[in-house]
């Protein structure tokens, strides 16, 4: 699987949005991440499979100026 615990992510929310995260845990077993969204606490973690996660893609604002932060 392509993220390890602690990567930071980017996964679709309960909402369909991609948000900020980070991963808690790997199921390799059935190719799934438990996710920890930004600013959310543990309630809100999400359990998603690994079409729902990528790597973070900068806002253009941030790209121009070369900055990210998670």
């Amino acid at each position: 699987m392509e993220f390890t615990r602690g990567s930071k992510i980017q996964a679709i929310d309960q909402n369909g949005h991609w948000c900020s995260g980070t991963v808690i845990d790997v199921m390799e077993e059935s190719e799934q991440y438990e996710i920890g969204f930004k600013g959310w606490g543990p309630d809100f973690n999400r359990v998603v499979s690994i079409g729902e996660v990528r790597k973070p893609i900068l806002p253009l604002e941030e790209q121009i100026r070369g900055k990210f932060s998670l």
